[in-house]
């Protein structure tokens, strides 16, 4: 069946009547409407009386040029509609046929109808055709599936939105209505009601507040056909915050492959992507897969000094940053090698100085009466060389 749009069906199905009144149509079947003028979808009925003999299989037709016409059902042979001889005593033997029609153009458009008809149920002679009816379809306000440009934009909050534009819409009024986050009901824009321009512009759409706000556009085409309406979003994003990351356990120093401490970020509005760096004003490179609020120990270095952030972006906004946090990762102590291991001098002659070769670590001399005493600190001496004069020459 052609156009999925027409929607039909048979009111009343005929009864045969021998009281036939002859005289309408090419060999008296004549279609009549039941109105000359519509707004789109409204029902439209067709009107079909035989007057004539019996016809068993019937097409009713249409047509937007008068000449070529298609059928507004093609009924099976095996299901057939047809015509019985008119009664005027009996509304039963007139067929009324149910349809419809669109207009989405700017213009009045005109439809025409009538009715082929066979004397064999398998339509296989010559069709007869009735006389031709029209009637005329006003233009109706349609915007419930046209493309809105800029429709379901995303910006930054306080940032510009961009106009909405609707694409072909067919209206001679447009009427804009909004709701805002956390609203339930549309309300108008004030400025923007009634008008003949359909567009609404930026500075009719606020970004002062983070959210979705639905817009609806609401046209109409005179004051005879129904209006039509659509709707749109634009989503505003709150602005993107850093927020603060802390240590979450663990200390921001240790010892090289011992366990690193984890962080944690709070305070932030936005995804978050966790980076490093090895210096303070160094490049950050992202951690891999590392986006939540906790930055695990496992993600931290404990072989290098890093210093961590938090890169955080608010949808379209623009990236802001937490503080960073720097882990030190000290190495482990090493003593190093000692030039001179053992020394024997006379009472209070000069010794040698002793020397410490690549150390690790912060040194501290110490001194003890034997090999295995107890040693204390050399007050002051955390240099490498322990100068003779700091080594007894009496003990």
């Amino acid at each position: 069946m052609k156009h999925l749009f027409r929607v039909f069906s048979i009111f009343l199905l005929l009864t045969f009547s021998l009281n036939a009144t002859k005289g309408y149509g090419q060999t008296g079947v004549k279609v009549t409407l039941n109105v000359d003028t519509i707004c789109p979808g409204t029902d439209i009925y067709l009107r079909i009386i035989d007057t004539a003999s019996p016809y068993p299989y019937v097409i009713p037709e249409f047509s937007y040029d008068g000449v070529n016409f298609d059928g507004l059902a093609q009924p099976d042979a095996s299901h057939p509609i047809g015509l019985v001889t008119y009664d005027p005593l009996d509304d039963a033997t007139i067929l009324n046929w149910r349809t419809k029609e669109s207009n989405t153009s700017t213009q009045l458009k005109k439809v025409w109808y009538r009715v082929s008809y066979w004397t064999d149920v398998n339509h296989s002679g010559t069709a007869y055709r009735s006389n031709v009816v029209s009637l005329i379809v006003r233009p109706a306000a349609y915007v419930k599936f046209i493309t809105i440009t800029n429709g379901g934009q995303v910006v930054c909050i306080n940032n510009p939105a961009l106009d909405l534009i609707p694409v072909s819409p067919v209206g001679t009024s447009f009427s804009w209505f909004k709701r805002a986050p956390g609203e339930t009901v549309y309300s108008p824009i004030l400025s923007y009601q009634n008008v003949t321009n359909p567009t609404l512009p930026s500075p009719a759409i606020p970004t002062n507040i983070a959210g979705t706000t639905y817009y609806k556009l609401k046209a109409t085409y005179g004051s005879d056909c129904p209006a039509d309406s659509t709707t749109t979003t634009v989503i505003v994003n709150p602005l993107s915050v850093g927020g603060t990351a802390t240590i979450k356990s663990g200390t921001a120093t240790i010892c090289a492959n011992t366990t690193a401490p984890s962080l944690t970020l709070a305070g932030n509005t936005g995804t978050i992507q966790w980076q490093s760096a090895t210096s303070a004003g160094g490049a950050y490179a992202d951690i891999a897969g590392q986006t939540s609020d906790i930055l695990p120990s496992a993600s931290i270095s404990n072989t290098t000094t890093k210093y961590y952030r938090a890169k955080v972006t608010s949808g379209v906004c623009t990236v802001d940053y937490s503080n960073a946090v720097l882990v030190t990762v000290d190495p482990a102590s090493s003593v190093g090698s000692i030039n001179l291991t053992t020394q024997t001098i006379c009472f209070n002659a000069t010794p040698t100085a002793i020397t410490l070769t690549n150390p690790v670590g912060t040194i501290q001399w110490q001194v003890s009466t034997t090999i295995g005493g107890t040693y204390t600190d050399m007050v002051g001496q955390t240099s490498a060389t322990l100068p003779s004069a700091s080594i007894s020459n009496t003990a």
